[in-house]
């Protein structure tokens, strides 16, 4: 299989997905013993890929699952805001599809966002969902077209309708 064919399955698995496969072929390269077994049946073709390789070609995919890995791992610093110089919460970009009626209406974006601070004590938090929609984005974050910095960052800026007009002619839609 190609590079380009590999990573085009790692980009369909979700980080902690790679992150766990990275630390498996990490584990069988020091002829450690360990088991995993994936639910999801990309991650687990992938294990099976590595398997029918040999010596260094086995080194040579395990360095581009984690370049892959590096590549879209989150960001360990949050921006700030410009007047406070407090760390800004900005989420995470996720596709969801809604059934309706026996139909599958979507993909739709959503921005995962932490809200903490909650409770008389200040502690709790949950998830909030941020519903964006957007569909011409989606299939572009899908296909790998935009990222989602550019998403996040043009959804705090307000420029998501440049980013969609983008993505639509990089699509050529």
């Amino acid at each position: 299989m190609s590079t380009e064919g590999l990573i085009e399955l790692l980009r369909k698995l979700d980080y902690d997905d790679i992150v766990d496969i990275c630390e498996l072929l990490k584990a069988r390269q020091g002829d450690e013993e360990r088991y995993w077994v994936s639910p999801n049946p990309i991650a687990q073709q992938i294990i099976r890929m590595y398997e029918l390789l040999a010596g260094k070609d086995q080194s040579a995919f395990y360095g581009e699952i984690t370049n892959v890995r590096d590549q879209i791992a989150p960001r360990r610093y949050r921006k700030s805001d410009p007047e406070t110089g407090k760390a800004v919460a900005r989420g995470t970009i996720q596709i969801k599809t809604i059934p309706r009626n026996g139909k599958i209406h979507g993909p739709y974006l959503y921005l995962r966002v932490w809200a903490t601070g909650g409770g008389w004590e200040g502690r709790k938090k949950r998830l909030e969902n941020i519903y964006i929609g957007r569909k011409a984005l989606a299939v572009a974050y899908e296909q790998g077209l935009v990222i989602s910095d550019e998403i996040i960052d043009a959804y705090y800026s307000g420029t998501l309708d440049v980013l969609e007009q983008r993505a639509k002619g990089e699509a050529g839609q």
